[in-house]
């Protein structure tokens, strides 16, 4: 998926805004697929194409987590 950063805009803001995650394996993901923001700095200009790394769908459903208070 490609996307434009707003103005004011970090690299992980937009990785957040459209994953709902920063972590570092995702952080790594993005830079790999977009070498050009490390020569950006860390406020990106209003406008910058950017890649977002694939929604991986094998995480574990949150759901299987929940802790019942009633059996």
């Amino acid at each position: 998926m490609e996307v434009r950063s707003i103005a004011g805009d970090t690299a992980l803001d937009v990785l957040y805004r459209y994953r709902q995650s920063d972590d570092d394996p995702l952080e790594k993901q993005l830079y790999q697929l977009n070498p050009h923001l490390v020569y950006l700095g860390p406020i990106l200009p209003a406008g910058t194409v950017i890649q977002l790394p694939p929604i991986k769908l094998n995480k574990v459903n949150k759901l299987n987590n929940v802790i019942k208070v009633w059996d």
